[in-house]
Parts: structure tokens; sequence; C-alpha cells
């Protein structure tokens, strides 16, 4: 049984002068109640988009294709109407940069009381109470509640974020690099601050990161995506030490390691364009492993720990 479900789903973003941009590209995939779920993956290849079209986010100028079920929840059947039943008290999205995503003009701890007050949860004094509750759940003094963003440090603003995030009771959080523009111990110190609260509340966590030690330390899955496709799924552990696509494999190589003497290799060329046709195994001009068979798509291929890569199924990778 899975507590967040998606289907084909497909994301375009359209340009002004007539393209767009196929930013998802067919994705399933399927996280089950208390999961701890990693993604990984360059810049733009679909990582936060695919969670942002899971909570119903997109911007007006994207166009969403398949199905995300939430909960139970079909989150696309009728646009923002749907969308807005399980924003919060389903799912709930801890955002990157959290002096953004708070409103600098309201205390802290009306903007945590505000999604328990929209969705007819408590009453506003009950809200207020709750609000004390969950900034002690993520270690913040109830004083905290009655200051504005700009007077947290980074820290702080990012754990207030996170309680109210899960304030509502969601079952699904979504976590979009929190640990971005903070220094090394506070980066920790959220990293395991997210993976308490999936153990305490039993939520699904789901992890955007290019951090691949925090998804090391906090998911038992990982899910790598490359031109917004996924490429690799297995345990954390297999992905990270025995990886099955050579994408993975590079990324792996080209990512510094403490203690570790080795040289660093970059991929080489650079991801396809997104507002052009890609045909194939996407990958395929940047991998040393390429064959004929590659000019068609390949598929995920595996028990449990899955890669679609046609060199892989031919036994060509050693």
């Amino acid at each position: 049984m899975s507590v967040l479900d998606i289907r084909g789903l497909h994301v375009w973003f359209d340009a002004p002068d007539g393209r767009s941009a196929h930013a998802v590209r067919g994705v399933d995939l399927a996280v089950r109640p208390g999961e701890r779920l990693g993604i990984l993956g360059e810049s733009g290849c679909g990582k936060t988009t695919l969670i942002l079209a899971a909570m119903g986010l997109l911007p007006s100028f994207a166009s969403v294709g398949g199905q995300v079920v939430l909960d139970g929840i079909d989150v696309l059947c009728d646009g923002e109407k749907s969308a807005r039943t399980v924003r919060w008290t389903h799912a709930a999205m801890v955002f990157q940069g959290a002096m953004n995503a708070l409103n600098p003009v309201h205390r802290v701890g009306e903007q945590i009381a505000d999604p328990m007050v929209f969705h007819k949860q408590c009453s506003r004094r009950e809200a207020k109470e709750r609000t004390r509750e969950v900034l002690g759940l993520v270690g913040l003094p109830a004083s905290v509640a009655r200051r504005y963003p700009h007077e947290l440090s980074g820290g702080m603003r990012q754990r207030a974020m996170i309680a109210m995030a899960v304030a509502c009771e969601p079952k699904v959080l979504f976590a979009d690099e929190p640990t971005t523009a903070l220094d090394v111990i506070v980066q920790a110190q959220i990293g395991d601050l997210l993976y308490s609260l999936s153990e305490r509340l039993g939520l699904a966590l789901v992890l955007v990161t290019h951090d691949i030690g925090m998804i090391a330390e906090h998911s038992e899955r990982s899910v790598v995506m490359y031109a917004g496709v996924i490429v690799e799924d297995g345990p954390t552990y297999e992905v990270l030490t025995a990886p099955r696509h050579p994408y993975t494999r590079l990324l792996l190589e080209a990512t510094p390691v403490v203690n570790r003497d080795r040289p660093l290799v970059s991929i080489p060329g650079s991801p396809p364009r997104l507002d052009q046709p890609i045909t194939g195994c996407a990958f395929a001009p940047r991998c040393p492993h390429a064959f004929e068979a590659c000019a068609v798509r390949p598929p995920l291929t595996g028990d449990g720990h899955v890669a679609a890569c046609h060199a892989l199924t031919q036994g060509r990778l050693s």
C-alpha cells in the first residue's frame, strides 16, 4: 500500500515563443507510509518539478499529464481545488531557502497557525497552542512564535518552516534542498531533525538534495533522475556502493570523498535540452558504454534495485 503513487507523470513548461520544455517525462513512483526516499540528480533533471507537481504547486505556465494519488486522493483531477484539499493536511513541503518561503511581514507563529485554521482543524486559540507544541517538537522555544523571520538565524528559520510543515500532521513530507545556505553543523542538525520527525510521527520523507552524504545517512531508498526520467531506483546502500546505471556511477565519481585517495572525474558533455525531442536513452551522448540499442529508450529493469540501461541488461557493464 502506497501513501504516494505517481503514475505516468509528465510536466511541460510553456515558453513565450511557443516552445515548451518537457521537464518530467513519464515518471512512475510509489512511496510507502513512513518510507524515507532520497532523490538525486544534476540541477535541471526534474527533481523539484516532480515534487511540486505532486503538491499541485507548479506555476500557471506549466502543463501536467498523468496521475498523482496522495493518501487516496487524486491531486490532479480538479486542478487547484483538489490540490488544496491535500496540501499541508496530507502532504507538506519544506522549501529551499526558508527566508524566501516565510512571509517577512507576519510573525512566525501566525504563519504556522494559518494552515491549521484554514483547513478547519482547530480554532485560532487551539492553533496557538498547537504552534507552541510543534515549535518545541523542532527544538525552538515558544517565544519564536512572536518573532519575525528576519529576527531568526538561518537554522532557526528552517526549523520554523519544518514546524509549519508538520503542524497539520501530514502523511508525506517533501523536503527540497532543506540545507541550502546553512553551515555544515546546522546542515547535520536539520538532517537529523527530519529523520527523527519521520520516525516519531510516521511520516514518509521525500528528500531532494545534491548532498549525497545526506542521502546516505537519512534515506533508506534512493532514486536517481536524469533529463526528467528515473534512471535508477533501489536501496540507498546498494545505489551508493554498487550503482547499476552509468550516470549514477559517474555522479558518484564526481563527488569528493574525505580521506579517500582517488581523482575526481567530471561527467563529459552536458544534459540534453528539454525543449527539443529526446529519443532513446537521454544519457547516451555522454555515456562511455553507449551502443546501437541505446537509440531506444530503455525501461527500468531489475528486482528491487532497478536501472534503465541497455548496457546493463546485455552484460556490457563490468
